[in-house]
C-alpha cells in the first residue's frame, strides 16, 4: 500500500462525508463497478429465471440473498483504483474463486442480515480476516461510525425500494395497451407475467445501487483507518521529506558544481598564468554570488528594542 499514489485527500471526515465520497467513487468508476457485481449475478440469474419459471420471485430472492457476494469483486476493484492501479476487468475476474471463497458459511448464515455489512466487508475481502481476529479488527473499526454504516443500509434499501418502483412505471409506461399485457388480474393480484415483470424490476435496481452501497461502507471504512492510523499526518511528513531531498540535493549539486570548476581553474599549465587569474578571479566571484543566493541564506540586520540590563 503506496500512500504516495492515494486518489483521495487523507483528510479525516464525519461519517455521512465519508458515505458521500463513496457514493462520488461509486459515480466515478460506476462502469466497472457495476459490471464486476451485475455480470456474475447475471449469469446465475438468468438460469434461475427459467428453473423457476412459474415462481421467479424465488430466482430474485437468491439473488439478493447473495448480494454481499456480489459486492466483492467491486470493492477489490476499487481498493486498487483507489492506489492508481488498474487491475483490469479480466484480471479482477480472476480472483473471483479466491475473493468469493472467503468466509462462504458466515457470510450465508449469521452475517447476510448485519447492518454493517458494507462497513465490514472490507476486513473479510481486503484483510483476509476471520474468526477471532477478525472480530477484534471490527471492534477497533466500528466503534465510532456503527450507526451511520446502519443508516447507509438503510438509505441504499429505500433508495433500491424507490428504484426498483421507478423501473416497473417506466417499463410498464412503455407498453402498449394493444399488447395485452395484464401485469394484475380481476382481484388485482399479479399475474405470472406481473412476477416476471416485478422480478427482472427487482434485479434491475440492485445492479444500480448496489455499487453505491459498497462504496460507502468501504470509505467509511477507509476514513476509519485515516483516523486510526494517521494517514494524514504520514503523508504531510513525507511530502515535507520529499521537499528537503529536493532542495538539499539541488544545493550538493550547485558545490560540487563549484569545486570541480576551481580544481579544472587550478590545473591549467603555468604557462598560462594570467589566463589561470583570470578564471581564479571568475570562479571567486561566481562563489560569492552563490553564496549569497537564496539556497545559502542572505544576510540582514535587524533593529529592536529591549531592555537594558540594569542589575550588572
Amino acid at each position: 500500500m503506496n500512500l504516495d499514489k492515494l486518489q483521495v485527500s487523507a483528510s479525516i471526515r464525519s461519517g455521512w462525508q465519508a458515505i458521500d465520497l463513496g457514493f462520488l467513487m461509486a459515480t466515478a468508476w460506476w462502469r466497472p463497478l457495476a459490471l464486476l457485481g451485475v455480470l456474475p449475478a447475471l449469469l446465475l440469474f438468468l438460469p434461475l429465471l427459467f428453473l423457476f419459471s412459474a415462481a421467479p420471485f424465488w430466482a430474485v430472492f437468491i439473488i439478493w440473498w447473495l448480494k454481499p457476494f456480489w459486492e466483492r469483486l467491486p470493492l477489490y476493484y476499487a481498493s486498487r483504483r483507489l492506489f492508481d492501479e488498474e487491475p483490469g476487468l479480466v484480471a479482477t475476474l480472476r480472483q473471483i474463486g479466491s475473493i468469493y471463497r472467503r468466509d462462504l458459511i458466515p457470510g450465508l448464515l449469521w452475517r447476510r442480515l448485519s447492518p454493517q455489512r458494507a462497513f465490514s466487508a472490507p476486513v473479510t475481502v481486503l484483510e483476509g480476516l476471520k474468526g477471532k481476529p477478525r472480530s477484534e479488527r471490527l471492534r477497533v473499526l466500528q466503534g465510532k461510525y456503527s450507526d451511520v454504516a446502519m443508516a447507509n443500509q438503510l438509505v441504499c434499501f429505500c433508495l433500491e425500494a424507490i428504484t426498483c418502483f421507478g423501473v416497473i412505471i417506466l417499463l410498464a409506461f412503455f407498453i402498449p395497451d394493444d399488447f395485452g399485457v395484464d401485469l394484475h388480474d380481476s382481484v388485482d393480484d399479479l399475474t405470472l407475467v406481473g412476477e416476471w415483470f416485478y422480478s427482472i424490476s427487482a434485479f434491475i435496481a440492485m445492479a444500480l445501487v448496489m455499487p453505491y452501497h459498497g462504496m460507502a461502507g468501504f470509505a467509511l471504512y477507509l476514513n476509519r483507518r485515516i483516523e486510526l492510523e494517521a494517514w494524514d499526518i504520514e503523508i504531510s511528513f513525507r511530502n515535507i521529506a520529499s521537499r528537503k531531498q529536493k532542495s538539499a540535493s539541488g544545493g550538493v549539486s550547485m558545490i560540487l558544481a563549484l569545486v570541480l570548476f576551481t580544481l579544472v581553474g587550478l590545473s591549467l599549465p603555468a604557462s598560462s598564468e594570467a589566463a589561470t587569474d583570470h578564471d581564479r578571479d571568475s570562479a571567486k566571484q561566481l562563489i560569492e554570488e552563490v553564496l549569497q543566493g537564496d539556497s545559502f541564506g542572505q544576510s540582514r540586520s535587524e533593529r529592536r528594542w529591549r531592555f537594558n540590563n540594569w542589575f550588572d
